[in-house]
């Protein structure tokens, strides 16, 4: 739970640069991995809404955008999917905010979630969003063009999957299964590539569907 602590310190402090703080925690216990990924990472909702009421909100966003090991509290929620985590992160910065939030790595929190397949991460994250914001963080690419559709793809989260396609309309969801990432793969290519039939199944019904509402069908 060291890693509460460290974080207790920055929000009283509100001051230095998170590296000095990191390196508090390096030469204390020479282990920066296992403790730097702040309350995120431990499930206590009510330590983390105790720390979360020393922080003025005005300052909450820029302190929840901070990283501890390379990764913000709200991707390590989505990562290890603690919903209730993810919410609470969420919901403590202005409805405004939370896309900025969600988009401090072109990794997102939502790509971790579909990745592994958390699909109820998946749900919590598009639940504290306005429609923009859902469609935005969902037509997100992360560094080499994949969205959070292609890492459920390439999973085989059909879950996940049917998860970011409800999100959207027909056009939208023709426009997410054509994105294609810097090697030329789409989700149903990503899917196909690792075996996923289901997921393929899936993935081409949703296809299908769009191809015939643009048709006007």
């Amino acid at each position: 739970m060291y890693g509460i602590h460290v974080f207790i310190f920055y929000c009283r402090k509100h001051s230095g640069t998170i590296m000095s703080i990191l390196s508090d925690v390096i030469r204390l216990r020479g282990q920066m991995d296992k403790y730097c990924s702040w309350p995120s990472v431990y499930p206590d909702i009510e330590k983390l809404n105790l720390l979360l009421r020393d922080v003025p909100t005005d300052q909450r966003l820029k302190v929840l955008s901070e990283k501890f090991s390379e990764w913000t509290p709200v991707w390590w929620a989505a990562e290890r999917d603690h919903t209730d985590i993810i919410r609470t992160l969420l919901t403590s910065v202005q409805q405004s905010d939370r896309l900025q939030l969600l988009t401090k790595h072109l990794y997102t929190p939502l790509h971790t979630a579909a990745c592994n397949g958390n699909t109820l991460s998946v749900l919590e994250i598009y639940s504290c969003l306005s429609p923009y914001q859902q469609l935005q963080i969902t037509l997100s690419r992360d560094g080499v063009g994949t969205t959070a559709l292609h890492q459920a793809a390439s999973g085989g989260h059909t879950k996940s999957v049917y998860a970011i396609l409800d999100t959207l309309n027909p056009q939208q969801q023709g426009e997410l299964l054509s994105m294609r990432d810097k090697y030329g793969a789409s989700a149903i290519d990503k899917a196909s590539e690792k075996g996923h039939a289901e997921t393929v199944r899936v993935l081409k019904q949703y296809l299908r569907i769009t191809d015939a509402s643009t048709a006007g069908i």
